[in-house]
């Protein structure tokens, strides 16, 4: 999550809600991540949201979570599904810009879809000739 908020936080500049290594900005009122830590290298790349952004960020997460919970299936072909929860998320924090929180409500999702996505291929089932293939260039 720290990841995904400094990502999104990066998509809005004027509110002041995110700082990478080489910014001077106080690191007390940011999130700190060990992970994060060991991945920037020089002044400019990952970024830490801010402590209150993170905290509401949070709420947006359950918020998601309970959003998606009402359809029957996973694999959910529906028309908008993105749009509405943009717009719940809208109506719940109105102090943050669009811009924002359609990048938080896309990137959630597309994290959703491609964790699926990664769950199908893992139960596809191989074919004959690629066990062949896989056998032959074994030797």
């Amino acid at each position: 999550m720290v990841y995904i908020g400094g990502r999104c936080a990066r998509a809005c500049k004027e509110f002041d809600l995110y700082r990478t290594n080489g910014d001077g900005k106080d690191p007390a009122n940011f999130v700190e991540s060990a992970w994060m830590d060991e991945k920037n290298v020089g002044s400019q790349g990952l970024c830490y949201p801010r402590r209150d952004f993170f905290q509401d960020l949070q709420k947006m997460e359950a918020m998601f979570l309970e959003f998606h919970a009402g359809y029957s299936s996973p694999y959910y072909p529906h028309v908008g599904v993105v749009n509405g929860f943009e717009d719940s998320i809208q109506t719940e924090f109105p102090g943050y810009s669009k811009v924002l929180l359609a990048r938080l409500a896309r990137t959630r999702t597309m994290i959703f879809v491609n964790c699926l996505q990664r769950s199908v291929t893992d139960k596809q089932f191989e074919s004959f000739r690629s066990l062949r293939k896989t056998h032959e260039h074994k030797y």
